[in-house]
């Protein structure tokens, strides 16, 4: 091959791979940070927090963490969720500053298996390795009011789940961005049956990127996990007469179903209830349908078959 030929083949390569999506990883700030504030007093540890973590990532501090444009008392509840967290960091920061170093090669291979999956997939935002007592990850903006959308990972709060595992959690949050592209933004008067659809597929898509994971290692708890196939009926039961309603006019009925702090559905279910509903009901949807055929459902046919699966699961 000549020369002119090999560079006419090399730029088409480089034309065909999707571009790497850009990582912030505060893994260096971590570091100098914990060095720095691992003997000192809380108070003394919050002011090096406040210098060497928040500063130089203020925005994903101001709108993906603290979320101070929608909590009048963050102040208040940032020195209180970060003095308990920094309890935990003695144990933890080994474990912490290894995940910081290896996210860049977790993730890579997370979107490398995704693409086999999924070939049109492309994540051209930026994805923070970051830090927060907060979330475990998710989808947001950093704009105020909105904006181009990141990907956000607390690297601390996956290191203290004992049970989930990291590379799950990345392929989650990746189909949330992947289904984003396809089935296109949620719209403001999303109903509870599209978010179990989407937190059911996102699940469903994460174990089938990592074969051979268990129930456990994705969904972090083992009582939902083994959850007995009368606890799913019920569960089905339950949420078949709210699946319609919208979440923005009922955002504690979506906290009820997956969000880790509100009251449980029952004393003895555990939390995030939501999540193993709508994992069972995408099982049950790919043993019919195509893979990529459900990810570009509108929001009325995953209704439909949400409704028909909880029909089916709930024993009627």
């Amino acid at each position: 091959m000549n020369a002119l030929a090999l560079a006419l083949s090399l730029a088409l390569s480089a034309y065909a791979q999707p571009p790497a999506p850009k990582v912030i990883n505060m893994g260096p700030q971590f570091r100098e940070f914990w060095n720095a504030a691992q003997a000192r007093s809380f108070d003394e540890q919050l002011k090096l927090w406040d210098d060497l973590v928040e500063g130089p990532h203020q925005k994903y501090f101001d709108h993906a963490v603290w979320r101070k444009h929608k909590n009048a008392d963050w102040r208040e509840r940032k020195r209180r969720l970060l003095q308990s967290a920094f309890r935990r960091y003695p144990e933890l920061a080994p474990k912490i500053d290894l995940a910081f170093r290896q996210f860049e090669h977790v993730l890579g291979l997370q979107v490398d298996r995704f693409r086999q999956i999924f070939p049109d997939a492309r994540f051209d935002l930026d994805i923070y390795a970051g830090l927060s007592p907060t979330f475990l990850g998710m989808v947001t903006s950093l704009e105020p009011g909105g904006g181009s959308p990141v990907l956000v990972f607390a690297i601390d709060s996956i290191a203290a789940d004992a049970e989930r595992s990291p590379a799950l959690l990345y392929a989650h949050e990746l189909f949330h961005v992947y289904h984003h592209t396809v089935m296109g933004p949620s719209p403001s008067a999303a109903a509870m049956s599209l978010m179990l659809w989407h937190e059911g597929m996102a699940h469903l898509v994460a174990a089938l990127v990592n074969p051979g994971s268990s129930d456990l290692e994705l969904l972090g708890e083992p009582r939902l996990a083994d959850m007995a196939s009368k606890d799913l009926a019920w569960l089905a039961r339950e949420f078949a007469p709210v699946a319609g309603q919208k979440v923005a006019q009922n955002h504690s009925l979506y906290q009820s179903w997956f969000d880790p702090w509100a009251p449980r559905l029952r004393p003895d279910l555990p939390a995030l209830c939501g999540y193993k509903l709508g994992l069972e009901i995408a099982r049950r949807a790919k043993q019919y349908y195509r893979l990529d055929e459900m990810s570009r459902w509108t929001p009325e046919r995953a209704h439909e078959e949400v409704m028909q699966s909880l029909k089916v699961f709930a024993g009627g």
